[in-house]
């Protein structure tokens, strides 16, 4: 019984999500923006707007939710991030917890070009 009032709750979300009526469409941008720069935490790789999931589903009404009760960027970002970790944020927060995600590209990058200048040096004759 409580299988089927789970899935019948899901349903009834979607359905108010897919009809969700704001009270401006500048509420409804932002909505849409916020929703579109939060990770689905099961889909991983898409944003609530385009997932289908259900936690997805129930994340964007909440934060639909949210935007109408007149609620910040940040206090949506950070409830979502306090409730769900920080994977659902595609830009995480630079901290020294998160150096080696923001940095190890730039390190990899530089030590490219430094391998690569080596090479080119290498090769070019010496002159004598």
């Amino acid at each position: 019984m409580t299988n089927a009032y789970a899935q019948s709750t899901v349903a009834n979300d979607r359905n108010s999500v897919e009809i969700f009526q704001f009270s401006s469409i500048k509420n409804q941008q932002r909505a849409y923006y916020l929703a579109r720069h939060l990770r689905c935490p099961k889909c991983q790789n898409q944003n609530l707007m385009e997932s289908n999931a259900s936690i997805a589903v129930d994340m964007k009404y909440r934060v639909f939710v949210m935007v109408e009760q007149g609620k910040t960027d940040t206090e949506v970002m950070d409830f979502m991030q306090q409730r769900f970790g920080e994977f659902v944020l595609y830009k995480p927060k630079l901290e020294h917890k998160t150096w080696l995600l923001w940095f190890t590209p730039i390190v990899l990058l530089l030590l490219l070009v430094w391998v690569a200048s080596r090479l080119v040096l290498k090769r070019q004759p010496k002159k004598d």
